[in-house]
Formats: structure tokens, C-alpha cells, sequence
């Protein structure tokens, strides 16, 4: 009886330290989801409410880059393929570019607006915000060398 009652008096205090740990693990991988994480060397990340307007500024096409913490393949996409110096000169010199966090509150439209359904997603816009193409998953880096140095050529010269 004794023993019962120690237990009864045991269990509030363990539902309590469970939920106080349980709601740190919880705002600590909220705030995994929602931060930018690290930059990747040689981009310059433009905030994307400014992208167009820097676009249209420097008569450059936008190279937005949807991906997710938690994303094994953002994750390779990155280490692999962005970190590139050849990848990062291209996209400081010739483009304006943003990277996303799908899970951001403040990126929902954006994730929305282009149909971003799962990631690594790469959305290429004009200098006037009007969406070029989207390419959903990974991309390796010849294949994105390759449509950076066509979209690139492509717009040079166009009016913003």
C-alpha cells in the first residue's frame, strides 16, 4: 500500500519532467527547421521577399533553392553540388539567389506559389520574377552547370 501510494505521488512529477524535456527536444528541432542553417561558401543568399527586386536591379535571372533540414539529398545537393567553387562563382557572378527552408512560416506562399511538392526543388526565375523552369530533386553538378550557363545566356541582354 505504501508502496503504491509512493508511486501515485512519483507520476506527476515524471509526466512533468517529461513534458518539460519532450517541449525543449521539440523547440529545439523547430528551431533546426525553421533557421537557415550554414551558409554554403562562395553564394551570396539574397532574402527572397528582396529577390526580384535585386533581380530586376542587376538584370540577372533568380536561382531559388528550395530544401529542408531534415533533407538527406539538400543535404549531398549542397556538399556536393553548391559548394562547388565552379557552382558558387557562377551563381555570385551571373545570378541573384535565394535559399528557402520549406518549413519556414514565412516561405509557405513561395513553397506554394511554385508547386514545390517535395526537395531539393531549383526554381529559375527572370529578372522579372516570371518563372523560367523548376526542377524537382537532385541536381548533379555538370547537369546544373550546364542549365546555369543556358539560363544565364539565355537572359543576358533582356530587358527588366
Amino acid at each position: 500500500m505504501e508502496q503504491e501510494q509512493a508511486v501515485r505521488r512519483r507520476r506527476p512529477i515524471f509526466w512533468v519532467l517529461a513534458l518539460f524535456i519532450g517541449g525543449y527536444l521539440l523547440l529545439r528541432t523547430g528551431a533546426l527547421f525553421l533557421g537557415e542553417g550554414a551558409d554554403i561558401p562562395g553564394i551570396k543568399w539574397t532574402p527572397y521577399k528582396e529577390v526580384v527586386t535585386a533581380g530586376m536591379q542587376g538584370k540577372k535571372p533568380v536561382f531559388l533553392y528550395f530544401y529542408s533540414r531534415w533533407c538527406v539529398w539538400c543535404r549531398k545537393f549542397e556538399s556536393s553540388v553548391l559548394s562547388s567553387p565552379d557552382i558558387g562563382s557562377i551563381l555570385s557572378r551571373d545570378f541573384v539567389s535565394s535559399r528557402i527552408n520549406v518549413f519556414h512560416p514565412l516561405t509557405e506562399k513561395a513553397t506554394s506559389s511554385f508547386n514545390v511538392t517535395g526537395v531539393p526543388t531549383v526554381v529559375f526565375l527572370d529578372c522579372r520574377g516570371d518563372r523560367i523552369e523548376v526542377f524537382p530533386g537532385y541536381l548533379g553538378k555538370n547537369e546544373l552547370l550546364k542549365v546555369l550557363k543556358e539560363i544565364h545566356n539565355a537572359q543576358k541582354g533582356r530587358s527588366c
